[in-house]
């Protein structure tokens, strides 16, 4: 039950040459595998688990789709596929953090109702930080 209830367990695909020199190189993708619950329109509505959590997983969508981009934008800057390599590296590990960080705090809540929407409201709080570090790393790589 849980499995279904947190199934805003993230991969992230990276098609890196590590296996192959030969393989191009892309930026790294954020890919939910939930599906999309709806955020209902009326703030009474929203109040309700299914209501938060559909809200919250439309946050994060928003926010993956801007991390896409930075990730995208940093990727296109980085000086050579070394440095691509390592970025996409480090995209994946902190995905693995994110899912692991938030798993282990919506154990709070662990059988209940609740476990997904803190799981989700993690997710969101995360990204907004990561989006934090890629607009600085973004900033640092463009010229000044």
């Amino acid at each position: 039950m849980r499995t279904l209830l947190l199934a805003l367990v993230a991969s992230i695909c990276v098609a890196a040459g590590s296996a192959s020199a030969a393989a191009p190189l892309s930026p790294p993708v954020v890919k939910e595998i939930f599906t999309l619950l709806p955020c209902p329109a009326s703030p009474s509505a929203r109040e309700s688990t299914v209501g938060m959590e559909g809200c919250q997983e439309h946050a994060i969508v928003k926010s993956d789709a801007t991390i896409d981009t930075l990730s995208r934008e940093i990727f296109g800057r980085l000086a050579d596929d070394a440095a691509r390599r390592r970025f996409a590296a480090a995209e994946k590990a902190w995905l693995a953090y994110r899912t692991a960080f938030c798993d282990s705090q919506s154990d709070v809540f662990e059988g209940g109702t609740g476990a997904a929407t803190e799981y989700a409201g993690c997710v969101v709080h995360q990204n907004a930080q990561h989006v934090g570090d890629l607009t600085g790393f973004d900033h640092d790589l463009r010229p000044h």
